[in-house]
């Protein structure tokens, strides 16, 4: 499953809980902007393919000190398509070696973009020995941006969303033919050269003059009132129920996104809690579902941190969380 970027995580949660500034609001837009083209995309990639060919998604490669990102990758018997995917909106057009969008020449050229990626990836296939024909495939996902393009560069191959959707049902009936009925280990080849995602050099630690909201926010309304009872909370706006035990998780995970370069303190997190939620609950769910760092009592004793969104930090979990909806039904206490 794709993941929202680390930006996106961040911006997504800091909005909930503060003010955030006219150039944040721009990025968090893009960013779910960008992240919404790429999920369409996936949708109906995996509708059209299944698991009849390898698929892989939003990988970071680190090359001879040169890191790249890849927005997607479909292999196909010997032959391995890079994906760029752009929800771009407006006018865009490229003559001469430059992309203009609404008559405003870009800083940056999309074609140079994507070969770049395909160069690097093709340096590791090939240093790796792997005997893939690459293509290169850009993608523009929104129906109501206008594309002209005078010549496309030899070697690309430019599609709308509706033309990508015919494609991957070709790219299926391919998968059927009997000189495609063979598969090269490209994915774990390319995990030996996978590397994080980028991260922003500071957290919210450096504001220092920005309040945050605190509490358990309602993931249904937005909301911070409750009703508590022993083993779920109600929300007072909207009387969504959610399990006790997932809401302090969760809002744990809303702190470490918004705090990803810390570890992970009790008092730290007691503090974003605010008052009315039991430290010794939130010290119990720490030890039930976080990983411990430091020994026993000590001064630096905390836990890991991964700084990402409860839905991806516990992917591994669903099953379990899921079973504790069961709790909702259970008496107040």
């Amino acid at each position: 499953m794709r993941e929202k970027a680390a930006e996106l995580q961040y911006l997504d949660t800091l909005r909930n809980r503060a003010k955030i500034t006219v150039e944040e609001q721009a990025s968090l837009t893009a960013a779910l902007q960008g992240f919404r083209g790429e999920s369409t995309l996936d949708r109906y990639c995996r509708q059209a393919l299944g698991k009849r060919a390898q698929v892989s998604d939003d990988l970071y490669l680190s090359y001879q000190q040169q890191v790249c990102q890849l927005d997607k990758l479909v292999g196909v018997g010997r032959t391995l398509y890079l994906i760029e995917i752009k929800n771009y909106r407006g006018s865009y057009s490229y003559e001469d070696g430059f992309w203009y969008c609404n008559g405003k020449v870009l800083t940056h050229n999309i074609f140079e973009q994507l070969n770049r990626a395909a160069g690097m990836l093709a340096r590791i296939l090939s240093d790796e020995h792997m005997p893939l024909t690459l293509k290169r495939v850009l993608v523009f996902i929104d129906p109501r941006a206008k594309i002209e393009i005078a010549q496309v560069p030899a070697g690309i191959m430019v599609k709308t969303l509706g033309e990508t959707v015919e494609w991957f049902e070709q790219l299926k009936y391919e998968c059927t033919l009997p000189e495609n009925d063979i598969t090269y280990p490209w994915q774990e080849v390319l995990a030996r050269y996978q590397v994080p995602p980028y991260r922003a050099p500071t957290d919210f630690s450096s504001e220092s003059e920005r309040l945050l909201k605190t509490g358990i926010r309602c993931p249904g309304c937005g909301g911070f009132d409750w009703e508590q009872r022993r083993y779920a909370l109600r929300c007072r706006r909207c009387s969504l129920v959610e399990p006790k035990e997932q809401a302090f998780v969760r809002t744990i995970c809303d702190y470490g996104v918004l705090h990803f370069k810390s570890d992970l303190h009790r008092g730290e997190l007691a503090r974003f809690f605010g008052p009315g939620y039991s430290e010794n609950y939130l010290k119990r769910i720490l030890r039930l579902h976080f990983q411990p760092k430091g020994v026993g009592h000590s001064s630096n004793f905390c836990y890991e941190n991964k700084g990402v969104e409860f839905q991806y930090w516990f992917s591994d979990k669903r099953e379990y969380f899921h079973g504790l909806q069961r709790r909702i039904h259970w008496g107040k206490g």
